[in-house]
């Protein structure tokens, strides 16, 4: 409940019928300050007469939301390779061909085929295995979270006190209701009417940060759960109430509830 207590506001009739209309609880008690005053051969009472009004008031709460994403993106990674490489070698080939010569046999020329052999390096192309690196492109996902708010529409009800002063004349008869005033008493309970719709941030956080609980809002307040009498409010008796008369209704002094009435 709110500390201290709040000045009276002065009002009019169409702001207290208004105050009225959008309650859903009043409660009606008089004050025991009479005025009374006389003038001439007319004598007027004047008699405070109290509503207590719960007013339900919207407010909006900001509230921080996370959420799980999958964040995906490329790496740059080195491999090892193999490769083969072309080298050019010598080896030794051997090589034995058939030569025609000319000898002299028995005192006659004659041909001969002789061998004659031969060594050279012969050219050749071999392979050897190379290592070198690749830069590749290697696709990644990892869990981010995702923070937010989102705004919540919460209901205050509000205790409202509107004061009437009731000008009666001797009988008494009531003459006029002036002096319209209300002041805030306190917040009386509060419920959540809306659950708002989430509003993330652009930039995620790595990991998973874990789900924040929702904040209390106003944990002092309890939640709405009867029509019984308001909490915290001490009646007070009312003062002057006529013994008889027809179409007088019941004082207001036994705390009874009313529902809300237009063109009070």
């Amino acid at each position: 409940m709110a500390s201290g207590r709040v000045a009276t506001q002065a009002i009019t009739q169409q702001d207290a019928n208004a105050t009225m209309r959008r309650a859903i609880h009043t409660q009606h008690h008089g004050s025991s300050d009479v005025d009374g005053a006389e003038g001439g051969a007319t004598k007027t009472v004047v008699t405070t007469v109290k509503k207590h009004a719960l007013v339900p008031v919207e407010e909006t709460v900001k509230v921080p939301v996370v959420r799980k994403e999958v964040k995906r993106y490329k790496e740059k990674q080195v491999v090892k390779a193999q490769r083969l490489v072309p080298v050019q070698k010598f080896k030794e080939v051997t090589e034995t061909t058939m030569e025609v010569r000319r000898e002299m046999v028995n005192g006659r020329p004659e041909k001969r085929a002789v061998p004659v052999t031969k060594t050279r390096m012969q050219p050749y192309t071999d392979y050897v295995e190379e290592e070198y690196d690749v830069v590749v492109q290697v696709p990644k996902e990892e869990v981010v979270t995702r923070t937010g708010y989102r705004m919540d529409k919460h209901v205050t009800s509000k205790l409202m006190e509107i004061e009437e002063d009731h000008v009666y004349e001797l009988r008494p008869v009531l003459v006029e209701k002036t002096g319209f005033r209300q002041k805030e008493l306190c917040d009386h309970h509060v419920f959540k009417k809306e659950h708002g719709l989430p509003v993330w941030d652009d930039d995620a956080k790595n990991g998973w940060l874990g789900k924040p609980k929702t904040p209390l809002y106003k944990s002092h307040l309890h939640r709405p759960n009867s029509a019984a009498s308001l909490g915290g409010v001490t009646m007070v008796s009312a003062v002057g109430r006529p013994r008889s008369g027809r179409g007088m209704q019941r004082s207001a002094s036994h705390g009874t509830l009313q529902r809300p009435r237009t063109g009070m």
